[in-house]
């Protein structure tokens, strides 16, 4: 199998009238009954894709932990072979790691990168996916193959339309 990469947005965590100043309390906000099953739905899209997982990374916050471990459950995965923290949400950071995950990986390996939307979109843009693939919805995957000469779009869920 060729090397993989998974982006999963995280799925839907409402705000509740909570101020953006208040960055504790947003990065605590857990997924809605919604987004527990937009994450279980998006683990059994990888399932059916017969997605592995070599290594998982997620921001911090509690929405984009609580979105990777449902679909781990759903892959049937205890926990992933290994967990990398993304360390934040600063997009320049995750750029600078994006490379050095890779390098993590077997040959055929498969990461998983559990985020949010703005940094996903910096670092699809970083192995040149077109702009606007991955969409807004919460809970979105996309997965990219390695293949001679860069990645190429392998899949999409839900498909836009």
């Amino acid at each position: 199998m060729p090397r993989q990469l998974v982006f999963i947005r995280h799925a839907d965590a409402p705000k509740d009238g909570i101020p953006a100043s208040n960055k504790s309390a947003r990065a605590a906000r857990p997924l809605s009954v919604h987004g527990r099953d937009q994450a279980s739905a998006s683990g059994a899209f990888l399932k059916a894709q017969g997605i592995r997982v070599d290594a998982l990374v997620t921001t911090g916050t509690r929405r984009t932990q609580e979105t990777a471990s449902l679909v781990m459950a759903a892959l049937g995965i205890a926990s992933p072979p290994e967990q990398i923290s993304a360390g934040g949400k600063n997009a320049a950071a995750l750029l600078s790691k994006a490379d050095g995950w890779m390098k993590t990986l077997p040959p055929d390996g498969t990461l998983i990168f559990s985020g949010h939307g703005p940094n996903l979109m910096h670092l699809l843009k970083h192995f040149r996916c077109p702009p606007g693939t991955l969409g807004d919805r919460h809970g979105a995957v996309l997965v990219l193959r390695r293949e001679v000469g860069g990645w190429s779009l392998e899949a999409v869920h839900p498909r836009a339309g």
